[in-house]
C-alpha cells in the first residue's frame, strides 16, 4: 500500500545501462519494505528503458516513468510529483548505495519531526583507482543555521546524493523543484529552499552513499559557457541563505571560503579542452573579478586558504589580467597535456 511507504528514493536515469543494475542491485541488498524506487527514464536512448522495466517487472515497489531528455532536475522533479513516501532522498544511476542504506535513514528519521537528514558519503574515483570519505559527525538535533554552518564546514551544502528530505517540506505552499536551467547549482538552490522551510535537521556520520567519478566526463566537469555568470547566482543564494538565517555577520571567513571557491572553478572552466574561451573573454574575466570590491573583502576574511586559491589571490593582488591569463594558460596546458598522456596511456593498455 502506498499509505505504508516511508522513503521513495528517486533515481533519473539517461543512457545509464552499463552502471544502473549495479545501483539498483545495491538498493535490493537493502530491507525494501517500506520504500518505493521511482525510476524516471529521461528521453534515453541506449537500452535504459528496458532495464528499468525489467526490474520493475520483478519487484513491485520499483515504478518507471518515461519523459522527453531534460535534464536530471526536470527528471527528479517528475520523481518528486509521484513519490508517495514520507520521506525522499535521491540516488544518481551511476552511482550505489552502502548494505544499511535503508536501515540506517529508516531508523534515524523514526522521529517524524525530522525534516532533513545528512548522511556521510564516499567519492570514488575510477581513474586512479583512489577513494575519499566526506565523514560528517553525528548531530541528532539542529536547528536551520547550525545545520547550515555544519554543511558548509564539511562542503556538503550544494549536494543532494547525501540527504534525506520530508515529503511535507518539499510538497508545502510553494511547492520546492529543482529549477532546470540553473545546472551545475541546481542542487545548491535546492538545498537552500528546503533548509529555509526545515524545523529540525539531523546528522548522522555512516556513510551510506558512494558517489562514483569517471573520469572528468562527468556533469560536474562539463564545460560551460556561462559559468561565471551562474556562479554569481549561487554566490548570491549563499548570500541571501545566510542573511535569513542570521549568521550573515558570524560566519563571514565560512561565506568568503565558499564564494571564493565558486569564483576560482571558473578558471579552469575557461582553458577546458576543446572549449577554450577566446583570449579577450579571459582578460574581461579577470579583469572583472580584480576590480570586485565583493572578491577583494573575500579575500581579506579568509586566513586560511586551499594551496590553489592561496596561488589565486597571489595572482589576484598582481591585479593584471594579462599575467593571470598567461600563468593559468600555462597551468592548464600542462594539465591538458598530461590528461593526453594518461588517456593514451590507458587506451594502449586497456583500463
Amino acid at each position: 500500500m502506498d499509505n505504508d511507504i516511508k522513503l521513495s528514493v528517486i533515481i533519473p536515469v539517461y543512457n545509464a545501462e552499463k552502471h544502473l543494475s549495479e545501483c539498483l542491485n545495491s538498493l535490493l541488498r537493502n530491507d525494501c519494505g517500506q520504500i518505493e524506487i521511482i525510476l524516471v527514464n529521461d528521453g534515453s536512448t541506449d537500452n535504459s528503458l528496458n532495464v528499468c522495466e525489467e526490474y520493475a517487472n520483478h519487484y513491485s515497489f520499483v515504478k518507471v516513468f518515461s519523459k522527453d531528455n531534460g535534464g536530471a532536475a526536470s527528471a527528479r522533479n517528475v520523481g518528486l510529483d509521484h513519490a508517495n513516501g514520507e520521506y525522499i532522498s535521491f540516488v544518481d544511476a551511476d552511482d550505489y548505495v552502502s548494505g544499511n542504506y535503508t536501515k540506517v535513514i529508516l531508523n534515524s528519521i523514526d522521529d517524524s519531526n525530522i525534516d532533513l537528514l545528512v548522511f556521510s558519503f564516499c567519492c570514488e574515483y575510477t581513474e586512479t583507482l583512489s577513494r575519499k570519505e566526506y565523514l560528517i559527525p553525528d548531530a541528532s538535533v539542529l536547528s536551520p543555521d547550525l545545520a547550515v554552518v555544519q554543511m558548509e564546514t564539511y562542503g556538503v551544502l550544494n549536494i543532494q546524493t547525501n540527504k534525506v528530505y520530508k515529503k511535507d517540506v518539499i510538497s508545502g505552499h510553494p511547492k520546492i523543484r529543482f529549477r532546470k536551467g540553473t545546472e551545475p547549482g541546481e542542487d545548491l538552490i535546492f538545498n537552500c529552499d528546503c533548509v529555509l522551510k526545515s524545523s529540525v535537521i539531523s546528522f548522522v556520520s555512516d556513510v551510506l552513499y558512494f558517489w562514483v567519478r569517471r573520469g572528468e566526463d562527468t556533469l560536474a566537469n562539463k564545460f560551460r559557457r556561462d559559468l561565471y555568470q551562474k556562479n554569481l547566482m549561487f554566490i548570491d543564494y549563499r548570500n541571501r541563505l545566510y542573511s535569513s538565517l542570521g549568521i550573515f555577520e558570524n560566519y563571514q571567513e565560512l561565506l568568503a571560503k565558499g564564494n571564493l571557491d565558486y569564483i576560482f572553478v571558473c578558471i579552469p572552466n575557461m582553458y577546458r579542452e576543446g572549449h577554450p574561451f577566446p583570449r579577450r573573454d579571459r582578460i574581461g574575466f579577470y579583469n572583472s573579478i580584480f576590480s570586485s570590491d565583493d572578491v577583494d573583502s573575500w579575500i581579506s576574511k579568509v586566513n586560511d586558504p586551499s594551496l590553489l586559491i592561496r596561488q589565486f589571490i597571489i595572482i589576484y593582488r598582481l591585479k593584471s589580467a594579462w599575467i593571470a591569463d598567461l600563468y593559468y594558460s600555462s597551468i592548464m596546458g600542462i594539465r591538458n597535456r598530461h590528461k593526453q598522456s594518461w588517456n593514451a596511456f590507458r587506451k594502449k593498455k586497456n583500463i
